[in-house]
């Protein structure tokens, strides 16, 4: 019996704690197993949550407008120069919320017509900043000393006629040239974007090429130029040009016209855009 009490307790000693023990062990051992799984399983989750989020790239501003891109030299030679998508199509959006917004009471819209034409008008415009420092950019890359001035909005509805050749800047007693320096000096720079698509139907602007440095006119070549919106012609004052007949029947052409001239300069038609 003592043998017998003895085996059992050995056994019990040294045959079932040890077992116990193993089982602890294992269940242990699962429990780790379970935790190391399951924090596999959160760490699974997040990287796919991460992966998700819009990175610092994704989610900041749109990446900056291109140089601009004028051939100085050839403006400087032909007195005017077409830059291509000078402005993104935001800032088309931006310049056409503005310009319907400053457009004139229509009841009063005749105070603004161009002289002898019923169906073309312009006014004062105030563009948005966006839009004036990108245009300013090309002005800048040709003659960086030019300041800016007024810019306008000038509207062709259907039925209006070719605007007579003229230039933007005429020698003025105000101006502070002479005539002979006003042919020499560059000291105005025009920039026209539309806001529509100018063709032969609504009507395109035509310049003199090379007027702005010969007054002989009538031996020079016209070229009419087809611009689409966010499209400029950047334009010497001294240039002749005009905005050409609107003969479509249903289509506004607006082009939004910001000027660039020499300090304490006033040229002859100042008066003229104000009134």
């Amino acid at each position: 019996m003592a043998s017998d009490a003895l085996r059992v307790k050995v056994d019990g000693r040294c045959g079932k704690a040890p077992t116990e023990k193993k089982q602890k062990h294992s269940a242990t051992a699962s429990s780790g197993s379970g935790l190391l799984d399951k924090a596999a399983s959160v760490v699974s989750t997040v990287n796919s949550s991460l992966e998700k989020v819009p990175s610092r790239t994704d989610v900041s501003s749109p990446p900056p407008q291109p140089k601009v891109s004028i051939k100085k030299k050839l403006f400087l030679a032909k007195g005017y120069s077409v830059v291509r998508g000078l402005l993104s199509a935001d800032q088309v959006a931006a310049l056409g919320t503005a310009a319907n917004a400053q457009k004139p009471d229509p009841a009063l819209k005749a105070q603004y017509h161009q002289h002898g034409d019923a169906h073309r008008y312009e006014y004062l415009l105030d563009p948005p900043i966006e839009v004036a420092a990108r245009v300013r950019e090309v002005v800048e890359a040709v003659c960086a000393s030019l300041e800016p001035a007024q810019a306008f909005a000038i509207v062709s509805e259907p039925g209006s006629a070719d605007q007579p050749w003229h230039t933007d800047s005429i020698p003025g007693e105000g101006s502070g040239l002479t005539d002979a320096e006003w042919r020499r000096m560059l000291h105005y720079i025009g920039v026209l974007t539309p806001l529509t698509h100018t063709g032969e139907g609504c009507g395109r602007t035509e310049v003199k090429v090379a007027s702005h440095n010969n007054g002989d006119a009538a031996t020079l070549a016209s070229a009419a130029l087809t611009l689409a919106p966010g499209d400029a012609l950047v334009l010497d004052g001294r240039t002749l040009h005009r905005g050409m007949a609107n003969t479509s029947s249903d289509i506004e052409r607006t082009i939004c016209f910001l000027t660039y001239k020499m300090p304490r300069f006033e040229d002859g038609n100042h008066h003229a855009y104000l009134n």
